[in-house]
Formats: structure tokens, C-alpha cells, sequence
């Protein structure tokens, strides 16, 4: 059970840190995928969204894509995109 607690505070803080220009790093297999915070709204419902742009690298290929761009519930983005780029 402490690990639950451990895991929603450290979730609260890093969503407490994510603002526009703040860029963050997901891992797949052999790709990585960088968002780049664009804009928080809450929706009409008042959940925080994260606005964000989305770029795909592969290191086998060596190759880059932009994707456009995404929304997802803060919380939701702060699950997925945990490693913050300094």
C-alpha cells in the first residue's frame, strides 16, 4: 500500500510541473516519442487537458515524425509521459 501513496504524490508533483515549452519523453521498443506541452484548458466539465505536439524518432532508422498534435487529461498525460526533457 505505501507504494500507491508514493505513486500519487510523486503523479501530483509532476503534474504540477508540467506547463507550455516543458517537453517530455516516452520509450517504446526501438522508438521514442517527445511531446512538447503546447497549452493546458480544463474542458467544459473542468478536467485539466494537456495540448501537446508529438514527434516520433526511431533510433534502428534513424528517422523523425511529426504527428501533429494531441490532447489528453492531465492526468492521463502525466501516466503516460513521465520523463521530463530538461
Amino acid at each position: 500500500m505505501p507504494t500507491l501513496r508514493f505513486h500519487s504524490w510523486s503523479r501530483r508533483a509532476l503534474e504540477n510541473d508540467i506547463k507550455p515549452g516543458n517537453r517530455y519523453r516516452r520509450h517504446f521498443a526501438s522508438l521514442v516519442a517527445t511531446a512538447t506541452v503546447l497549452d493546458l484548458r480544463p474542458d467544459l466539465s473542468g478536467i485539466a487537458h494537456v495540448h501537446f505536439a508529438i514527434a516520433i524518432e526511431g533510433s534502428a532508422a534513424g528517422r523523425s515524425a511529426n504527428l501533429g498534435t494531441r490532447i489528453l487529461a492531465l492526468r492521463s498525460f502525466a501516466d503516460t509521459y513521465r520523463e521530463r526533457i530538461p
